[in-house]
């Protein structure tokens, strides 16, 4: 009995030690850094270690031995006008995984259901709005225990900007050891959300007429 447990000990360890697992809201560049790791690292990337990465994750059942390292965790955050700009466009065009208004006034005030369609019988979970969505699931992060969970927040403005400094950073607080000294950066990817990046830091009209009336309305919190 003794030996079993030891090397049911010693198997978590080493799962702990090959894996990582990405977390974040919708349009938040999950997927982005997933491949940004799998390309650039030898660990298993996974994004269902604790539930569904766009959901509430939970560690019931999978609390560390005493002396072994937690859980590797990143959680992926997005500017949030970048984000309703983004996940708003994901509604319209996908209609996937998410209930919800598609215009866009009613859409940033409207109650929202997500879940994951891909799993049968998944668990639905609804928000007052998708900024309310957003401020759950990055405030939900940072509540996570630390004695289960070693975790790093990364933010994709500054993936898309600096991705080296951030990559080096991110890879310094894990424990992380690349696989090659040259950074194999992801392109897919990011092509969607340049012209957000770019009109953010133009000052585009269209952009600050979002931005002004997401202000407007979300003004009295």
């Amino acid at each position: 009995m003794a030996n079993r447990h030891f090397v049911r000990r010693i198997l978590e360890l080493l799962d702990k030690l090959r894996t990582v697992t990405v977390v974040g809201a919708f349009r938040c560049g999950t997927n982005y850094l997933a491949k940004l790791l799998f390309d650039n690292t030898r660990l298993t990337v996974r994004y269902d270690t604790f539930g569904w990465k766009h959901g509430p994750l939970s560690a019931e059942g999978r609390k560390p031995f005493p002396g072994t390292m937690a859980h590797r965790i990143i959680s992926v955050s997005k500017d949030p006008f970048s984000f309703l700009v983004s996940f708003h466009s994901y509604v319209r065009k996908q209609q996937r995984n998410v209930q919800v208004a598609d215009d866009w006034e009613t859409f940033v005030t409207s109650p929202i259901v997500i879940f994951n369609q891909g799993t049968a019988g998944s668990v639905r979970f609804c928000f007052a709005s998708p900024v309310a969505y957003w401020n759950f699931i990055n405030s939900h992060h940072l509540l996570l225990p630390q004695a289960t969970f070693r975790l790093s927040l990364i933010r994709y403005d500054d993936l898309l900007r600096d991705t080296p400094g951030t990559v080096r950073r991110l890879f310094d607080e894990q424990a992380i050891r690349p696989k090659t000294k040259i950074l194999i950066r992801p392109q897919s990817c990011v092509a969607s959300d340049r012209p957000l990046i770019a009109q953010r830091r133009s000052g585009g009209q269209g952009f600050r007429s979002v931005c002004a009336s997401v202000a407007q309305l979300y003004a009295p919190f």
